[in-house]
């Protein structure tokens, strides 16, 4: 690994010692980035042109960069011994979210490594999954109590499908099999059916789970 982004730089015709710095902040930040994503792009495309120097670098703050090619995203795991926890609600969200992906993946309902639900379909799995009738019931106050989990990089709103009166769609990204890992949705299913003594310290940040 270069000892700054400047040697890498100074041999690129491309990147200057900004770029990779930025690059880093926003893997670190954002957690995964998508090529898809405008937004992400740029930051995907250098770490991905430069993986093994990143993959050293964020070593050193104790993060694991996950590659997924097929999908062109990559994902930055943290492996800290200290958990941020999610609010409960959120916790369960993920959980929901990671069960529904997989089985759309599995039957094949899955488009291009996402799934997709209305609203109505994640009011229905949430309760049903999460055995919850906790959400909001208007979209504003839903979307709010969603955004963090498409900051992580887990979901993205989308139109609703055509004559719909739903608000808007979800999708959710492959990045979630990256993030929340089938040990981490079984341990919080377990947690939140009553079967564990303390529920909410079980409940980790999505970028901290144990995939």
């Amino acid at each position: 690994m270069p000892k700054t982004w400047d040697d890498l730089a100074d041999a690129s015709t491309l990147y200057a010692p900004e770029d990779f710095k930025a690059a880093a902040y926003q893997a670190v930040t954002e957690q995964i980035l998508y090529s898809r994503n405008p937004g992400q792009r740029v930051s995907y495309e250098l770490i991905a042109r430069y993986r093994s120097q990143f993959r050293e670098a964020m070593a050193l703050l104790g993060i694991e960069l996950r590659f997924i090619d097929e999908h062109r995203f990559v994902a930055a795991i943290p492996h800290h011994a200290k958990r941020v926890a999610l609010p409960k609600q959120q916790t369960l969200l993920c959980l929901t979210f990671r069960q529904v992906y997989d089985d759309q993946m599995r039957s094949g309902r899955g488009q291009a490594g996402c799934a997709h639900l209305t609203v109505e379909e994640l009011f229905t799995a949430y309760k049903a999954i999460a055995r919850k009738d906790d959400l909001p019931n208007t979209s504003i106050a839903l979307k709010d109590v969603l955004k963090p989990l498409q900051r992580f990089g887990l979901i993205r709103f989308g139109e609703p499908p055509p004559n719909s009166p739903q608000p808007f769609s979800i999708e959710i990204l492959p990045g979630i099999a990256e993030v929340v890992s089938e040990m981490t949705t079984a341990r919080l299913a377990s947690a939140y059916s009553g079967s564990a003594p303390d529920a909410e310290e079980t409940a980790g940040q999505p970028a901290e789970s144990d995939a």
